[in-house]
C-alpha cells in the first residue's frame, strides 16, 4: 500500500468524527507519543540519543531554544505516492542499533489531522516541528519522487533556511546512486513545476515562500541544489550546465521533438594541462564498506592502519592584493584551522560587484571562509569538505559571489580531502617535482564556477555538488600550495617548483650547520623561527 492508501483506509477511519484530531492523539498511539518537556521520558531520550549534531549559525552557533529540555526527534519527508513500508524500511535502517523506546520521528500522516485534505492551516505547526527536530530525514527513492512534490520541497527548503546547515538535511536511500542517476535527480529539482494536489495548499505555500525569499520558487530550487547532499558525499562532480532547468515551452510538449543534449564540460586550460599527472597521490580511493557490502555515506576517508604514522599539516597563509586594491585588501579570502589535523581554504571574490551598488566584493568571500572554518571546527574536522562548503553556502545571505576551495585532513586519516569549485587550485609538490594539480572549473572564458546567495536576485549561483572532490594520500615532506587563480596565472609551474626547492634546500643547509655546532633544538627554533617558518617541518 502507498502512504496515500494507508491514510484513506486506516488513518481517516480511525479519526473520523473527531474534529482536528490526529492519529497520534488517539488512545491507540498516545503511549508512543513524544514525552512532555522536562519529563523523565524526555531526559531518558536525550541520554539515549547522545550528543546532538552541531549547527552553524551567524553570528554564533547555538541550539534552538528549548532543545535541551525536549526529547530529540527527527522530522520525516516522504512522498505519499510511494509504498508506506519502503519509508518504514529506510527508517529502520537509519536507526539500527538505537533503542526503539527512545527513538521518535515526526510523520505528517500521524501528527496532522487527515480528515480534511486541506493542510494549509497547519503550515506553522509543520514549521515548528522542523525547527525543534534534530534533523530532517528525506526518504529518497531512485526516481526522485520527493523532488516533484511541492510539499516535500518546502519542508526541505525550510529545514535549510531555519537550521542554516546542509548536514541537518539527511537523505535516506536504499542503495548508493550512480553518477548518471545523481545528475538526473539534481536536474529534476524545479519548484516551479512541482505538483501539489490541493490548490489551497499550493497557494499558501507560495505565500510563505514569497515572505521568506526575494526570488520566490527559484530560491527553493537553489537552496535544495546547494544543501541537499545525496550519499555518498565523496561523489564525483555533478555537471549542471547553464539553463539545465526543464523547458516548459511549446517544443517540450511535442513528443517528436527531443531536447538537445547538454554541452560537454569545458576543456582544461593550457597552463594546467601541461602539468604532469601522477596517479598515486590523486587516486580516488573508495571509503570502507560495511558488513552489508554497501558504502557508508559518512565513511569518506580510509582509517589509519596500525603501522601508519599519523601526519599533521603545518600551514601558513599570505594575501597579496593587486596594487590598486591594497587599501581594501583585495577580494580574496582564506582560512587556516587546527580542525582535525589541519584544515584550510581559499576563496576568490568576484570583483565585478562594485561599491556603487553598495556591495563589498570581499565581504562574501571572507564570510564564506569564516563559515566553512566554523563548520569544520564545530565537527572536530570529521565533516567532509563538500559538506563544510555547503554549510557555508547556506549561511552567508548578503550579496556577493566567489569561488571556493576547501581542504581538510581528518583526525583518523592521512588522506587530504579537497573540494574545488571554480578556478582556484591546489598543487602538490612531492620529491622535488609537481605531482598533482586540481582541475579549474569554468562555464566559459573568465566565467568560473562560483557561489552566491541562493536567494540573490541579481545573479544565479552554482552548487557545491558541482565541485570536484579529491582524496589525496599524503606523505611526509609533501608541500601543498593552495591559491586563487591570481597565483597560477602569474607564476608558471617551473618557477613555482624552483621557489619550493630553493626554500627546502635552504632549510636543510641551516639545519645541518646548526646541528654540527651542537646547538640545542630549543635554541635552534629561537634563532630561525622568526626568519624561516618552514623549519618546523623538519624539526
Amino acid at each position: 500500500m502507498t502512504t496515500y492508501q494507508v491514510v484513506r483506509s486506516i488513518i481517516i477511519p480511525a479519526t473520523l468524527g473527531r474534529q482536528n484530531c490526529a492519529l497520534a492523539d488517539t488512545d491507540l498511539l498516545r503511549r508512543h507519543a513524544l514525552p512532555p518537556m522536562d519529563s523523565l521520558g524526555a531526559a531518558a531520550a536525550r541520554k539515549a540519543a547522545g550528543q546532538l549534531p552541531p549547527y552553524t549559525r551567524i553570528p554564533k552557533r547555538r541550539l534552538p531554544t528549548g532543545m535541551k529540555r525536549r526529547a530529540p526527534y527527527y522530522y520525516v519527508v516522504h512522498a505519499w505516492s510511494r509504498p508506506f513500508m519502503e519509508m518504514v524500511g529506510m527508517l529502520e535502517a537509519r536507526f539500527e542499533g538505537q533503542p526503539a523506546e527512545h527513538t521518535y520521528v515526526w510523520l505528517d500522516v500521524f501528527a496532522v489531522p487527515q480528515v480534511s485534505s486541506n493542510h494549509s492551516g497547519f503550515v506553522q505547526e509543520i514549521q515548528r516541528a522542523i525547527w525543534y527536530s534534530v534533523s530532517t530525514l528525506v526518504c529518497f527513492d531512485h526516481a526522485g519522487t520527493v523532488l516533484t512534490r511541492l510539499w516535500c520541497l518546502y519542508e526541505m527548503f525550510y529545514t535549510l533556511i531555519s537550521k542554516q546547515c546542509a548536514h541537518a538535511l539527511v537523505a535516506l536511500t536504499s542503495a548508493p546512486l550512480t553518477v548518471a542517476q545523481r545528475t538526473t535527480l539534481y536536474r529534476k529539482i524545479n519548484a516551479g513545476t512541482a505538483r501539489c494536489t490541493v490548490k489551497e495548499d499550493k497557494k499558501k505555500l507560495i505565500e510563505h515562500v514569497m515572505g521568506y525569499t526575494r526570488r520566490g520558487l527559484p530560491a527553493i530550487s537553489n537552496y535544495i541544489r546547494s544543501g541537499f547532499m545525496l550519499p555518498p558525499y565523496d561523489h564525483a562532480a555533478v555537471y549542471l550546465p547553464a539553463g539545465y532547468e526543464e523547458n516548459t515551452g511549446i517544443l517540450s510538449c511535442l513528443p517528436c521533438v527531443a531536447p538537445p543534449p547538454p554541452p560537454p564540460p569545458p576543456p582544461v586550460p593550457e597552463h594546467v594541462a601541461m602539468v604532469p599527472e601522477v596517479a598515486e597521490p590523486s587516486v580516488r580511493l573508495p571509503p570502507p564498506s560495511g558488513p552489508d557490502g554497501q558504502r557508508h555515506p559518512q565513511a569518506t576517508q580510509h582509517r589509519l592502519s596500525l603501522h601508519e604514522r599519523p601526519l599533521r599539516l603545518v600551514m601558513g597563509a599570505c594575501n597579496i592584493p593587486h596594487p590598486s586594491k591594497t587599501k581594501t585588501g583585495g577580494e580574496d579570502a582564506f582560512f587556516i584551522s587546527a580542525a582535525g589535523r589541519g584544515a584550510l581554504g581559499v576563496a576568490d571574490g568576484v570583483g565585478s560587484w562594485s561599491s556603487d551598488d553598495g556591495v563589498d566584493p570581499a565581504a562574501y568571500s571572507r564570510d564564506l571562509m569564516r563559515a566553512a572554518a566554523g563548520s569544520l571546527e564545530a565537527s572536530g574536522g570529521k565533516m567532509s569538505a563538500r559538506m563544510a562548503l555547503a554549510d557555508a553556502h547556506l549561511t552567508v545571505k548578503h550579496a556577493g559571489s566567489c569561488t571556493g576551495l576547501v581542504g581538510v585532513l581528518p583526525p583518523n586519516s592521512n588522506q587530504l580531502q579537497v573540494l574545488n569549485l571554480g578556478d582556484s587550485g591546489l598543487r602538490l609538490v612531492r620529491g622535488g617535482r609537481l605531482a598533482m594539480a586540481t582541475r579549474p572549473q569554468s562555464h566559459a572564458h573568465n566565467m568560473p564556477y562560483q557561489l552566491a546567495c541562493p536567494d540573490e536576485p541579481v545573479c544565479d549561483t552554482d552548487s557545491t555538488v558541482q565541485g570536484d572532490l579529491y582524496n589525496i594520500p599524503l606523505e611526509v615532506g609533501d608541500v601543498i600550495i593552495m591559491a586563487t587563480d591570481g597565483l597560477y596565472d602569474n607564476v608558471w609551474p617551473e618557477a613555482m617548483l624552483d621557489i619550493v626547492n630553493r626554500v627546502r634546500k635552504c632549510v636543510f643547509v641551516l639545519v645541518c650547520v646548526c646541528v654540527s655546532r651542537k646547538i640545542s633544538n630549543t635554541r635552534l627554533m629561537a634563532l630561525l623561527s622568526p626568519h624561516l617558518n618552514p623549519i618546523k617541518l623538519l624539526t
